[in-house]
């Protein structure tokens, strides 16, 4: 339903007063399936299995922009103040976006740690192939000469 929805507002650029509700439930989906993706790009260890998070996240957020469009287009149509149905919806996308920041963040905390991990242990690794080369090519140092 909310494709077609969004299909047929686009086309006929005709909204009725109940289409708000059925915008703002739309974005609670996409925040939910942001915070779904979110999740398991977190927990996903492995940074070269995100290319199909990404895409994902990416399809959800050009969705979102496209029900910003259709919801200022309703705004700019219909003047109306929110009914207690849509405070609700709104109430949850306000608690789903602040989920989903914790989330970015922690993800982002995460791969700060493992960049750090990585960059220590290349360090160390820098220093042990730099002392193995030394060890295998001994510079000459002085030398005494007996006469």
């Amino acid at each position: 339903m909310p494709g077609y929805f969004l299909s047929f507002a686009l086309a006929n650029e005709v909204f009725q007063p109940s289409d708000r509700l059925v915008l703002l439930k739309r974005r609670e989906e996409l925040y939910r399936k942001l915070l779904e993706l979110s999740q398991r790009q977190f927990v996903e260890s492995e940074t070269r299995e995100w290319d199909w998070l990404l895409d994902l996240k990416q399809k959800c957020i050009d969705e979102l922009m496209k029900l910003d469009e259709l919801e200022n287009q309703w705004n700019e149509i219909h003047r109306l103040d929110y009914s207690p149905q849509e405070l609700e919806t709104l109430q949850n996308l306000e608690s789903l976006l602040g989920r989903l920041l914790e989330s970015e963040e922690a993800t982002e905390n995460s791969m700060n740690l493992e960049k750090q991990f990585l960059s220590k242990e290349m360090s160390q690794l820098r220093q042990q192939v730099h002392y193995s080369q030394g060890s295998k090519n001994p510079t000459p140092g002085r030398t005494k000469k007996i006469y």
